[in-house]
């Protein structure tokens, strides 16, 4: 097949969609599949240690806009500024939380203006450049089938712009377009461009059986139609050496936390019961740590521990360094953050921090049987920190199932790959025998 992906999100962009078609477009392409991707400009924030593109992808890349435009540029210098400064500090040294100058925190304001005319938030500035381009890819290419990765919602115009041209088109979503999360000022217009992509697309992906199921109660679109593909590792990947700060992991039980900080997504009772249980240190890698955390690692320094930025490669590494992996669940149960499916491949205890006893999260570790739920109240998780850190201080480790079996296999990108291809024939054969 020739496939066409549209995708806001791709290498060297860290963000977990980018990585989700870095390794679905490598497990196309893997099989024998022409894969091009359509992407704006992205900045590289660990200059050149990002993931590069799969091998044998074809990425044609056009200007993102001229907001995005601006915080590439100041990201660029800024980077340039932080290299610098580094070089004068010890070689073993991890990078520390990202602060914003003045030029920055202007250029967020411009970012949030922006939003608020922009559908669905500033990316929305890409579309212009996004449809020219795809207009000339289309032509030359001649897809196949033509994939559209939301977020955001920009890139699903391109899917309905040559379905009717006879292009069949599968319909990424992740999440629905009308999300809880989406600002009040766009449910109408969210809730129009859903019901399009269920009348047009020729499948929609969504990444939990949960999000499947409120899509179909909402829409009624058909249940064949909507598949799901969830996030997934890597079991075959190749970890860089690392040579470890001397302080950043103790004796004691180490916890790994990995990723970012959202208002949907509360931290502030696991930081509680870290300060409160003896023989624990959280180690932190995030773009952006929130205040109250900082807080925390300045009166505890010896149970906290707050990086900044980190590769995808290094993140691995250091999940693969901890004796237990923190996944905080999302407000919304219908959501599991990507970084769960991430963790499936550490081969550690997994303890997940469940904003409701059944959301989905908590499901797909009691499933597979990699790690523990705990409600997000501080005194359940410090109890189960204690327990833990015992045994740690008794076994010199943390008893775990290390795979799962085959209830993890299941979750591999390879395994997804192998899912996402026969979705895509599907797709292109049910669209050819209507046409014909």
């Amino acid at each position: 097949m020739r496939i066409l992906l549209v995708a806001y999100e791709y290498p060297p962009s860290s963000s977990p969609q980018s990585l989700r078609w870095y390794y679905l477009s490598r497990e196309l392409k893997r099989r024998g599949h022409i894969v091009w991707v359509l992407s704006p400009d992205a900045f590289d924030p660990a200059n050149g240690r990002s993931l590069p593109a799969p091998e044998g992808v074809v990425v044609h890349r056009t200007f993102p806009g001229p907001v995005r435009s601006l915080v590439r540029l100041a990201a660029k210098r800024a980077h340039r500024t932080e290299s610098v400064d580094s070089q004068t500090s010890s070689a073993g040294a991890m990078s520390s939380p990202a602060r914003l100058n003045w030029k920055g925190k202007l250029l967020r304001f411009v970012e949030r203006v922006t939003s608020s005319f922009l559908y669905p938030d500033e990316r929305g500035e890409w579309y212009p450049w996004m449809m020219l381009r795809s207009r000339g890819l289309v032509r030359r290419f001649r897809p196949d089938v033509i994939i559209c990765s939301h977020e955001p919602a920009t890139t699903l115009h391109v899917g309905l712009k040559f379905r009717e041209r006879g292009v069949p088109f599968v319909a990424d979503l992740g999440d629905p377009v009308l999300a809880p999360y989406t600002p009040r000022r766009w449910h109408r217009r969210a809730r129009k461009l859903e019901a399009e992509i269920v009348r047009k697309a020729a499948s929609i992906i969504v990444t939990s059986e949960r999000a499947r199921s409120a899509l179909v109660e909402r829409t009624m679109v058909s249940e064949r139609q909507v598949s799901v593909l969830t996030q997934g590792f890597d079991p075959d990947v190749e970890l860089e050496e690392v040579e470890w700060p001397p302080d950043l992991w103790g004796p004691s039980l180490n916890l790994f936390y990995g990723g970012s900080f959202y208002g949907f997504r509360r931290a502030s009772e696991l930081f509680e019961a870290v300060a409160s249980v003896p023989g624990v240190r959280l180690v932190v890698a995030t773009s952006v740590a929130p205040q109250d955390l900082l807080r925390f690692a300045r009166e505890y320094p010896d149970r906290f521990r707050v990086t900044g930025f980190v590769s995808h490669r290094r993140a691995l590494a250091m999940q693969r360094a901890a004796d237990v992996l923190i996944n905080i669940a999302n407000d919304d149960p219908v959501q599991v953050p990507g970084k769960l499916y991430e963790y499936l491949g550490a081969r550690r205890m997994i303890l997940h921090i469940a904003g409701s006893l059944s959301d989905a999260g908590a499901d797909l570790v009691e499933r597979t049987g990699v790690g523990l739920v705990v409600p997000n109240d501080r005194f359940a998780v410090a109890e189960v920190l204690a327990r833990l850190a015992n045994q740690k201080m008794v076994n010199g480790r943390v008893a775990h199932d290390p795979e799962g079996g085959s209830r993890v296999r299941a979750y591999s990108w390879p395994a997804l790959g192998s899912a996402l291809e026969s979705l895509l024939l599907d797709a292109v054969g049910r669209c050819a025998d209507r046409e014909v």
